[in-house]
């Protein structure tokens, strides 16, 4: 069991926060493995550490303009106690991806996705703009897999809808457990999961896909990285 630390609205608009303890691994801990203490978000104030943001607060999106945290959620990993068959972590280094992409180190969970843009992808797609999974990416010099000696709290967001928001200057997407998966878990397990989140009955609450999702495979191929 994990301790899970959630602040949220209600569906009735107000804020509430609570601890559950809940399963290791998929589906549970995905939905808090996001972004680390410290890490940088974009907001219409300036650049937040992501442990200062709130439910309510307004994140700069990259298609959408400030959008409201509808959910915040954090666990705290410990070396000794990951699901994770490999690293739980992956590390992205400053200016990997062009000058302050990122801005600093960025250190993410292992399923997080980032924001792939490109005009190519609009035939194959329908859009120039995918979700592609940041470990597909471990190359062992700019990005590559982490495996923390110390405890890291890690922290993830729900907006109204999938997202890309910036952590430390590159697009990320926020939490959103896809419709796919009311069909891939037992609905007891789907259950408990929305307890996680106050405010929503059922998946559709969490709004629309606005990204494709690409698979590692998919990436790969993609990028020329196979």
């Amino acid at each position: 069991m994990r301790a899970y630390d959630i602040a949220g609205l209600t569906t009735a608009g107000s804020q509430t926060e609570m601890t559950i303890d809940g399963p290791m691994g998929v589906p549970f801990e995905p939905a808090f493995s996001g972004m680390v203490r410290g890490t940088l978000i974009d907001t219409p104030r300036g650049r937040t550490p992501i442990e200062d943001l709130r439910p309510g607060d307004l994140i700069a999106t990259t298609h959408s303009g400030p959008q409201p945290i509808q959910w915040i959620g954090s666990m705290l990993l410990f070396p000794d106690r990951t699901a994770h068959a490999g690293a739980p972590l992956i590390r992205i280094c400053v200016d990997t991806f062009g000058m302050d992409r990122p801005t600093s180190d960025l250190i993410i969970g292992h399923g997080m996705r980032l924001l792939h843009h490109g005009a190519h992808l609009q035939d194959r797609f329908g859009t120039a703009d995918v979700a592609i999974p940041a470990h597909a990416l471990c190359d062992g010099y700019g990005v590559f897999p982490l495996h923390p000696s110390v405890p890291v709290r890690l922290y993830h967001i729900v907006l109204p809808m999938q997202e890309m928001l910036r952590a430390n200057g590159v697009p990320v997407e926020s939490y959103h457990p896809g419709p796919e998966i009311q069909h891939m878990l037992p609905p007891e397990t789907l259950a408990q999961l929305l307890e996680f989140f106050p405010h929503a009955n059922n998946v559709a609450d969490f709004g629309p896909m606005a990204y494709p999702r690409l698979t590692g495979f998919e990436t790969r191929e993609l990028l020329g990285l196979t």
